[in-house]
């Protein structure tokens, strides 16, 4: 496997990828659309946008799964829940 065929985001692509599940996804737990539904919207290579994503579940803003649905939205901790649920 060459470098060529496991892209690594840039910075200004986990950027774009950030910006956009943040606009498009705000509740915790949801799950992301495909890839390549992503790609798409945000215009990068598919393979770039899973790269992005993987340095975003890092971060814990998105969780990665195994299947079909591979990301979500990251999780709510139980303080975060309760904050919501009194938060104006």
């Amino acid at each position: 496997m060459t470098v060529a065929d496991n892209p690594v985001a840039s910075g200004e692509d986990v950027q774009s990828v950030r910006r956009w599940v943040r606009l498009s996804c705000t509740e915790p737990g949801t799950h992301l659309p495909a890839l390549a539904t992503i790609a798409r919207q945000v215009q990068l290579p598919t393979a770039v946008v899973r790269s992005a994503l993987e340095q975003l579940a890092a971060e814990g803003l998105v969780t990665l799964h195994d299947g079909y649905r591979l990301y979500s939205v990251g999780t709510m901790t139980p303080a975060e829940r309760a904050y919501r649920l009194i938060a104006p």
